[in-house]
């Protein structure tokens, strides 16, 4: 009798674990584990095509994870005012009735794109301030028929005074000893709201041997 009760508790502690086992391997799957009380912030990335990108999609650096994908929506009209790279205001079509009443600032821009996927990117926080907002987000497979994710190729980083000091040693002179900040070029980096401009999409060979067929007909 003791026998039979310790062999229904050791199958119940290896049924539990087997549960256990399998509760993690679906939450590592599906990424519902990761980053879910990061602080990090969110940007915005813009595709004509993004698709097989899902929810919760890795978002790599260098072939390391620095955060997911958290919303993709289609936007017929993707209407947007811009102030230092960043999106402020959604705007409502007519765009130019919402325009007319935004103060005239040098560094607001109205951005619009047609049919278009906008998806937000949220990154870790240790990572706020360290891309460039130059950075290119492409769409990429993980391996031949692997997920979809998003690398991201860091933007060259500058800072004011360099173009001074280069023209400067190219033309013999001694380099300013303080930096002039009127045609400062220095780098931004992406931070909450920031907007990551250069942008490819999913290459859908479809659409690839499609193009292909279609130039290949009118050459003939």
């Amino acid at each position: 009798m003791m026998t039979t009760r310790t062999t229904e508790i050791w199958v119940g502690l290896f049924v539990a674990g087997g549960l256990a086992a399998l509760f993690m391997l679906a939450m590592r799957v599906s990424n519902l584990s990761a980053y879910s009380g990061d602080n990090g912030f969110d940007v915005t990335a813009v595709y004509e095509d993004a698709s097989g990108l899902k929810v919760r999609s890795p978002v790599t650096m260098a072939g390391v994870t620095i955060g997911r994908v958290t919303q993709i929506r289609f936007d017929p009209l993707w209407d947007v005012l811009l102030k230092d790279g960043k999106v402020i205001k959604q705007l409502k079509t007519p765009a130019t009735a919402d325009v007319k009443t935004t103060p005239k600032d040098n560094n607001i821009e109205n951005l619009t794109r047609r049919y278009v996927a906008v998806v937000t990117l949220h990154i870790q926080g240790q990572y706020d301030k360290q891309i460039p907002d130059s950075s290119d987000a492409n769409v990429y497979t993980a391996g031949l028929l692997g997920e979809k994710y998003i690398g991201i190729l860091p933007g060259a980083v500058t800072q004011c005074g360099e173009d001074e000091e280069l023209s400067a040693a190219l033309e013999g002179k001694p380099e300013p000893a303080i930096p002039s900040t009127k045609n400062c070029n220095a780098t931004h980096f992406l931070t909450q709201g920031s907007l990551i401009r250069k942008t490819q999409g999913t290459l859908v060979l479809e659409k690839l041997i499609a193009q292909f067929i279609d130039k290949f007909s009118s050459s003939k």
